[in-house]
């Protein structure tokens, strides 16, 4: 009797399969043929387990196991469908906040400085200063760098505001570090206070983070007379690799965009 069960299970597992194939290949030939390997592997694999259960004579779970292979590729597939689902929806929000951030990237040139400019100052809003200043798309993709090109000779001093990311003494995070030009190099030394004639200030915000999405905000202003010079916005999205607010063909480019900026390009 329980030889004769078994074999019904075995037949009704292969019904359920051959059941729930046909009306998974309306959703395509391949998606068919996927659910199908699927299926026969399961069948190969209830086959052997519940063999062994029917040679302990343990009919009641041998039956179990002949009759589950649908019911288990079945519950494979629907767990792949609701990851796929919810990942898409995550996907769609990260593309409908980056979409929005971008509407209000880009360059702006506002006036050029009244009178020559001769140092620079960077100031962010964060302890920790942005690791990159130039992005680009190339043939091969999406590629990011930290660029430091020599400024204009006329250029004879910069400041910087300390950041964590260079393991900076903790007392010296509310100071700065000035670098002025001698001979082909430069001479650093650490200030309490800005003097340079141009402040560049970063205002950097995490739009998503789940996603890597991060709007930076630099402006250029001359602090002789307070009068705002540019304005750059970009948004990076490190998950998708892709960017907004071009400084040029492809490309941002911080030192361009600030160079240009003060008059000199």
């Amino acid at each position: 009797m329980g030889n004769v069960a078994y074999v019904i299970g075995l037949l009704l597992g292969i019904l359920l399969s051959w059941v729930s194939l046909t009306f998974v290949r309306i959703g395509g030939e391949i998606y068919g043929y996927i659910f199908g390997a699927f299926l026969i592997a399961a069948h190969i694999g209830a086959l052997i387990f519940s063999g062994k259960k029917l040679n302990q004579g343990d009919y009641g779970t041998a039956c179990a196991i002949a009759i589950s292979p649908m019911f288990i590729v079945t519950g494979i597939f629907s767990i792949v469908e609701a990851v796929k689902s919810d990942s898409l929806s995550i996907s769609r929000l990260s593309s409908t906040a980056y979409a929005d951030e971008c509407k209000t990237a880009g360059v702006q040139y506002i006036n050029l400085p009244s009178q020559p400019a001769h140092s620079i100052a960077y100031e962010w809003d964060q302890q920790v200063r942005p690791e990159f200043d130039y992005y680009e798309i190339t043939s091969l993709g999406f590629s990011a760098a930290s660029r430091n090109p020599p400024y204009p000779s006329s250029i004879v001093f910069t400041e910087y505001g300390h950041s964590a990311r260079y393991n900076v003494k903790h007392n010296q995070m509310n100071s700065y570090t000035r670098k002025d030009r001698e001979g082909e190099g430069y001479k650093s030394s650490i200030i309490k206070k800005l003097s340079a004639d141009i402040l560049v200030s970063y205002s950097i915000r995490e739009i998503d983070n789940a996603n890597n999405i991060v709007s930076y905000d630099l402006n250029v202003t001359d602090r002789r007379d307070g009068v705002k010079l540019a304005n750059l916005k970009y948004v990076i999205d490190s998950s998708e690799r892709r960017f907004c607010g071009f400084t040029g063909e492809n490309k941002i480019n911080e030192r361009e965009f600030i160079l240009k900026a003060i008059g000199f390009q």
